[in-house]
C-alpha cells in the first residue's frame, strides 16, 4: 500500500488539529520537554527580546514571561489559523504569518533569542531554515532537531497528524532525521562562538512511518 500524503504543506499546516492542540497545550512550564527545560529559563534571563519562529498559538509567550516578565515576544508561524488563534489569545503580543525557509520580512539580528522548537524535523528545507534563523538572531538560536549517528543519509518518513483525535486516514507531515555530521556542517557554516546541546536517544513516535 502506498504511504498516505497530503497535497501540500499549506494543507497540513492549516489542519484544525494543530490549532485545537496548541490552543490547549504547550503553554505552561510543566509542558516543557527536558531539553527545553535545560535551556529556556537560563535564556530568558539573558533575553530582552524573543522571536519564536513556529510559535503556533503563542503558548510559549507564557513560559518566557514566567522566567522574565519584561521580555518582548514576537511569534511567527506558517499557519494562518494558528496565527489567528495566537492573536486572539495574546492580544498584547505581535504575531506574524511567514514561511521561514523562504525568508521572513524581518531585519538581521531581530531578537536576542530566536526560538525554533517542534518543527524543523517536519521541514525538508531545514538547511535554508537554519540559515534564516541564524540571520535573525542577535545572540542565541534555540532549536531542536532529530539526529542520527547510524546513517550518512537523511532518513525521511511521514508522521500522521494525531494530536487530539484519531487520525483522519489521510493527513501526514514530513518527518526527517538528519545525520549528525551533516547537521554539524550546517552549524559550523554559521560560525557560532559556542554550541550547547542536550539530547536523548530514542525511537521516533509511533505515529511515524
Amino acid at each position: 500500500m502506498s504511504r498516505p500524503i497530503v497535497s501540500s504543506t499549506s494543507e497540513w499546516a492549516e489542519h484544525p488539529e494543530l490549532a485545537g492542540f496548541y490552543s490547549r497545550h504547550r503553554s505552561r512550564s510543566e509542558d516543557l520537554y527536558p531539553s527545553e527545560r535545560r535551556f529556556l529559563p537560563w535564556l530568558a534571563r539573558q533575553a530582552a527580546t524573543v522571536l519564536d519562529v513556529g510559535s503556533a498559538a503563542g503558548g510559549f509567550l507564557n513560559m518566557w514571561r514566567q522566567y522574565n516578565p519584561a521580555v518582548t515576544y514576537t511569534g511567527v508561524d506558517l499557519s494562518a489559523s494558528l496565527i489567528d488563534a495566537a492573536r486572539r489569545r495574546h492580544p498584547d503580543a505581535t504575531f506574524l504569518h511567514g514561511d521561514c525557509p523562504a525568508g521572513l520580512l524581518l531585519p538581521d539580528r531581530a531578537a536576542t533569542v530566536v526560538q525554533a522548537l517542534g518543527w524543523l524535523h517536519w521541514e525538508p528545507r531545514y538547511g535554508a531554515a537554519l540559515r534564516e534563523l541564524w540571520r535573525l538572531t542577535d545572540r542565541y538560536l534555540f532549536f531542536d532537531v532529530r539526529l542520527t549517528d547510524g546513517s550518512d543519509q537523511v532518513l525521511t518518513g511521514r508522521q500522521r497528524m494525531v494530536l487530539l483525535n484519531a487520525w483522519d486516514g489521510r493527513t501526514t507531515t514530513p518527518y526527517l532525521i538528519v545525520p549528525w555530521p551533516q547537521m554539524a556542517s550546517l552549524l559550523i557554516a554559521c560560525h557560532p562562538d559556542t554550541l550547547l546541546g542536550y539530547g536523548y536517544w530514542g525511537p521516533p513516535a509511533d505515529t511515524v512511518t
